[in-house]
């Protein structure tokens, strides 16, 4: 037989009442609990993000190998003379057939207007010399032509022909973007990275894209094989990419105080709603 003091009424377990709806107090703690969770759920994101973000790659440090493919291997393809190059001429010991002469005590060059231009039938006027017809020859052969035609006035020339047009950019994530002179017949993509001052820790190399001839070609640097080496060519542009999260940590600087502001206002809110109820 149950007494009717231990009887059992909705909303009681034995003599224990339970209550019907949370307390406000309890109802803070627990909207407290929520937003303090999706906080750190968002700042955790924000840690791993910024933290992917910041590995630094290094060039040709990928264990995979892949050589160039061989429309990229130029060293047998030297830089023919062609219409708009600009040409310097020094001649040893003889300023009077020189133009920008490298052999001179004030050494000029393209920067001060020392140079000769190719016209459009590919002649070039030297002093001394006249019109010299030299299109489609390389330097070495134009060199040979102008020591053969100065060899009349000149016992056994020594002289340097320079083209002082022959350029490549390098554009995106690297210390010292720009317009580079090839200076040399053969010039590779690692010595041109290195003028550019190198890569910033943001940089890409597993996408860099080199433009040539109209074509845009992507290349994987951390997959390349050290042999044969990428030569430039005259023109070519080479584009370093940024890897993704680098906007994110530049602008965590200004997101962090931001996060802080919104988790006080949350605290701030919870304690109101947790005192007014």
């Amino acid at each position: 037989m149950i007494r009717h003091g231990f009887g059992l009424r909705p909303g009681t377990m034995g003599m224990f009442r339970l209550p019907a709806k949370p307390s406000s107090t309890l109802h803070g703690l627990w909207s407290l609990g929520q937003a303090a969770g999706v906080l750190g759920r968002m700042g955790l994101l924000m840690l791993v993000l910024g933290a992917s973000s910041c590995t630094v790659q290094n060039l040709y440090s990928g264990e995979g190998k892949a050589s160039w493919p061989t429309a990229f291997v130029d060293s047998g393809h030297p830089h023919c003379l062609a219409p708009g190059d600009k040409l310097s001429l020094s001649v040893w010991r003889h300023e009077e057939h020189s133009i920008g002469s490298l052999f001179g005590i004030y050494n000029s060059n393209e920067v001060n207007g020392k140079w000769v231009l190719v016209d459009e039938g590919g002649y070039a006027l030297f002093p001394g010399l006249g019109k010299m017809h030299l299109l489609d020859l390389t330097v070495e052969e134009a060199e040979t032509l102008l020591a053969d035609s100065l060899s009349l006035v000149v016992k056994d020339p020594q002289l340097v022909l320079r083209v002082l047009n022959r350029e490549v950019d390098v554009l995106g994530e690297v210390r010292n973007p720009g317009t580079y002179l090839l200076e040399r017949e053969n010039h590779s993509l690692s010595e041109l990275l290195s003028r550019a001052g190198g890569m910033e820790p943001y940089a890409d190399i597993t996408d860099v894209h080199l433009f040539r001839n109209g074509q845009d070609y992507h290349l994987d640097l951390t997959a390349v094989d050290a042999n044969p080496e990428l030569t430039l060519r005259n023109g070519d542009i080479i584009t370093i990419p940024s890897r993704r999260g680098k906007m994110l940590d530049r602008k965590a600087p200004t997101l962090i105080p931001f996060t802080s502001a919104i988790t006080a206002i949350v605290l701030v809110a919870s304690l109101v709603i947790s005192n007014s109820n």
